[in-house]
């Protein structure tokens, strides 16, 4: 009901229709998607959903994201991507029991470990949170052969 609300007190302070939304979003978001969850017939919009109706409503995507209340889903996870990291996970031992590990802890207790992570993961050279460059991987394994 949160997503619901904001919208509302947005829209009506910037005078913004459902269509004028879907117009400045550029097309990423349809007048009718925008409906639906002004009526509560969408409950869990998902990540691009948001992100379009941010843009449409020259809101940050955070105060969105959080108004809808709950985790999303990044759409960074694709089924793909999703299955690789399953298959890397069960395929090592180290990661198999570094998920058990932090499958214990709730969200809030894994954020305030990470940096302490991080750092400890630094000490190998390797990047932590940012993705290799373009290119870096291929060269990285054509060093190891």
């Amino acid at each position: 009901m949160a997503l619901i609300d904001y919208l509302e007190r947005i829209m009506k302070e910037k005078h913004l229709s459902a269509r004028d939304v879907a117009k400045l979003s550029g097309g990423e978001i349809g007048h009718a998607t925008v409906s639906k969850i002004l009526a509560g017939k969408m409950k869990r919009p998902s990540l691009p959903t948001l992100r379009a109706i941010a843009k449409g409503i020259d809101e940050p995507e955070a105060d969105i994201i959080r108004e809808s209340g709950g985790p999303v889903v990044d759409s960074d996870w694709t089924p793909k991507s999703l299955a690789r990291a399953i298959t890397k996970i069960v395929s090592s031992p180290e990661l198999t029991q570094a998920v058990k590990l932090l499958l214990r802890y709730n969200s809030r207790e894994i954020k305030a470990a990470l940096p302490a992570i991080e750092e400890e993961l630094s000490k190998t050279g390797r990047p932590t949170t940012k993705r290799p460059v373009a290119g870096h991987e291929a060269a990285r394994k054509g060093a190891r052969s």
